[in-house]
C-alpha cells in the first residue's frame, strides 16, 4: 500500500490534477464573492464534481496498475520529447482531459474576475463561452 501511495505521489498528471482542483476552487470562490453569489448547494455540486474526478484518477491509476496499460506506442515522436513520462496509461490520457477541463473553468473565472489575460486568449475565451455556456450572459448582464 505504501508503494502504491508513494507512486500516486509522485505522479506528475494526478500532481497536475490536484493542483488545477485547488486553483479551480480558489478562483470559483473568489468570483462567487464578487458577484455576491455565495450558493451553498452550488458549492456542494462543484464540490461533488471535483470529488469525482478525484476518485476517477483514483480508479483510473488502480485500472493502470492492475492492467500495465501503456499508450505510450499511440503519442507522436514531437510530443513525447516534451513530456517526462515514462509510460502513458489511463490516469495520464484521462488526468490531461481533467486537467483542460479545469484550466478552461480558471481561465473563465480569472476573466469574470477581471484578471488580466493576454485579448487574444480572452476574445477567443468570451466567444467560445458566449456560444458554449450561459454564464457569460449573465456575467455580462450583471457588470
Amino acid at each position: 500500500m505504501e508503494a502504491i501511495l508513494n507512486e500516486i505521489s509522485t505522479n506528475p498528471v494526478i500532481k497536475l490534477v490536484c493542483l488545477t482542483l485547488l486553483a479551480d476552487t480558489i478562483f470559483g470562490v473568489l468570483r462567487a464573492i464578487k458577484s455576491h453569489e455565495l450558493n451553498s448547494s452550488f458549492g456542494i455540486n462543484g464540490l461533488l464534481r471535483k470529488c469525482g474526478i478525484i476518485l476517477s484518477v483514483l480508479f483510473l491509476f488502480i485500472a493502470d496498475t492492475i492492467t500495465n496499460i501503456d499508450l505510450m506506442p499511440f503519442i507522436t515522436a514531437d510530443i513525447l520529447q516534451y513530456i517526462s513520462l515514462t509510460s502513458i496509461g489511463l490516469t495520464e490520457a484521462f488526468g490531461v482531459l481533467f486537467i483542460a477541463f479545469e484550466a478552461l473553468s480558471i481561465l473563465k473565472n480569472m476573466m469574470i474576475l477581471g484578471l488580466p489575460l493576454p485579448k487574444g486568449l480572452k476574445s477567443k475565451l468570451e466567444t467560445w463561452l458566449k456560444n458554449n455556456s450561459e454564464e457569460m450572459g449573465k456575467t455580462n448582464e450583471k457588470n
